[in-house]
């Protein structure tokens, strides 16, 4: 993820749209499970 980010960040002529749709689509909604489970939701109220 970093490396993406520093890529997308300072060399984003070289970045593969390919191997980013597959990240969001393959690696984030794992990662975003994990996240809920060990930071509280926004209090909403």
């Amino acid at each position: 993820m970093i490396e993406m980010r520093n890529r997308m960040i300072h060399q984003y002529d070289k970045v593969n749209l390919a191997i980013v749709w597959h990240t969001v689509q393959n690696a984030l909604p794992p990662l975003i499970v994990e996240l809920e489970k060990v930071v509280p939701p926004e209090d909403r109220t």
